[in-house]
């Protein structure tokens, strides 16, 4: 009788090692893909973060040439 019973827990265990097995498989692909998605949007985040430093930039610029353009455009209009 007690090896039958020692037999079934045995089972058991078995079975719940095995679900965990499948459980901790499972959270270690999920891991994997975050970790790559990490990635990715840290790439994306760069890019963004590039492509904002250049339009500050030329809005610089663009804000530099209006200035001139309309400091240009006063001086011609007190000659006329």
């Amino acid at each position: 009788m007690f090896c039958l019973v020692a037999e079934v827990e045995i089972n058991k265990l078995r079975t719940e090692e095995a679900g965990l097995r499948d459980a901790l498989l499972k959270m270690q692909a999920l891991n994997e893909g975050l970790g790559q998605d990490k990635i990715e949007l840290n790439r994306i985040i760069m890019h963004l973060e590039q492509e904002k430093a250049t339009l500050q930039v030329c809005d610089i610029k663009t804000s530099s040439i209006f200035a001139n353009y309309s400091k240009a455009s006063a001086v011609q209009y007190r000659f006329i």
